[in-house]
């Protein structure tokens, strides 16, 4: 899928580790002519983590706190209301461990909720064990959901990706593929979930 350029994208990590920060400098390095005009915002919890990672992108806007209104603020703006182009909706990617998704899920579902399904953000997940369904119980209804399951070697832009999407994901899916595929040479939407732990093994 080729992304418009005609509007900015809006990113948002939730969680700023490895494979976090792997996908922002891919973006950050590339030439395409979308990703120069993202707008990257990554959260952490911890105050030194915060500061190493203001520090390493001192262009993005890095927070503690996953509720901060710049981060929901610079959403809205870039998003198309009304006539939303699902190449420019913005992406959410949860990033962080596997047992801290359900809390954060049920902490960014108010806000979420607040927004038309239409110009709310996709939510990725990038890790094991939480599965489409589980998802979507903590989650406002209508939310685009990906899942996503990387190998290890996407951390130093290798490796593949798996992609299963929601039923409401189904088109918005292909603008996450192109995200990714900076970081990962081989991105693969499957259709059952099922699938996700075969593409993760494929170079791994």
């Amino acid at each position: 899928m080729t992304i418009s350029t005609q509007a900015p994208i809006h990113l948002t990590f939730v969680g700023g580790g490895h494979l976090a920060q792997a996908i922002i400098s891919g973006i950050l390095s590339s030439t395409n002519p979308w990703a120069l005009k993202c707008n990257i915002a990554v959260t952490a919890r911890r105050a030194e983590h915060v500061q190493e990672l203001q520090s390493r992108y001192p262009q993005l806007l890095v927070t503690d706190n996953n509720l901060d209104k710049r981060i929901w603020q610079d959403a809205r703006r870039s998003h198309r209301t009304s006539t939303q182009d699902s190449t420019t909706s913005p992406i959410l990617f949860i990033c962080t461990r596997p047992a801290d998704v359900p809390t954060v899920s049920k902490q960014l579902a108010p806000t979420l909720e607040s927004l038309d399904p239409s110009v709310r953000p996709t939510v990725v997940t990038m890790c094991p064990g939480i599965t489409v369904s589980q998802l979507q119980d903590w989650l406002p209804t209508g939310t685009a959901i990906v899942r996503s399951m990387p190998n290890t070697p996407v951390e130093v832009r290798q490796g593949a990706t798996g992609l299963f999407a929601s039923e409401d994901a189904t088109v918005r899916v292909n603008h996450v593929k192109t995200v990714l595929e900076e970081v990962s040479p081989l991105v693969t939407i499957v259709p059952e979930e099922s699938m996700l732990d075969v593409v993760a093994a494929v170079s791994g």
